[in-house]
């Protein structure tokens, strides 16, 4: 985890609004899985966590120094939302819509660490979060970030600072 008191973070949520279940099925998380490693390359992201539900998906970011929040965004609209992929499977018209906080200091980032890695359990998807397998937890657990019972008895307390 990052050191440094007062680094900077881009917490997201994204949506696709008038398309319910965008990444519905293994396949289509695997494809923004593909997209978002294209971004983190291409815009020099660095990836704290993330998790992809069936209607929206959540990542915390840290970029380069000096690159706008509008660019960012601008970046990561068009880079993560296929126009035509999605416009033929939903046969509507649809708009891609993030969502975007900036977090300053290592305790906001923390907390949505914490809610990223949780959301699974909070929707009822799996009971433990290390189960779910369309989140960056598991790496984080194998990297030694959290430990494999991470949150099994109760939520963590971190997460109460996060307003989504």
């Amino acid at each position: 985890m990052y050191r440094d008191s007062s680094a900077t973070f881009d917490f997201l949520t994204l949506r696709c609004l008038n398309f319910s279940n965008p990444w519905k099925d293994s396949a289509s998380k695997k494809r923004l899985l593909g997209k978002l490693q294209a971004a983190k390359k291409r815009l020099g992201l660095s990836v704290a966590a993330y998790v992809l539900l069936d209607d929206h998906a959540h990542f915390l970011l840290q970029t380069e120094a000096g690159q706008t929040n509008s660019t960012l965004l601008e970046n990561l609209r068009s880079g993560l939302f296929d126009v035509n992929e999605m416009a033929v499977a939903s046969r509507n018209t649809w708009v891609a819509d993030i969502e975007h906080r900036t977090l300053v200091g290592i305790s906001q980032a923390r907390a949505h660490l914490d809610f990223i890695h949780y959301k699974p359990v909070l929707c009822g998807l799996v009971e433990r979060a290390i189960e779910y397998d369309w989140s960056s937890l598991p790496a984080r657990v194998e990297q030694g970030h959290y430990p494999e019972n991470w949150a099994e008895l109760a939520p963590p307390a971190s997460i109460a600072q996060v307003a989504v």
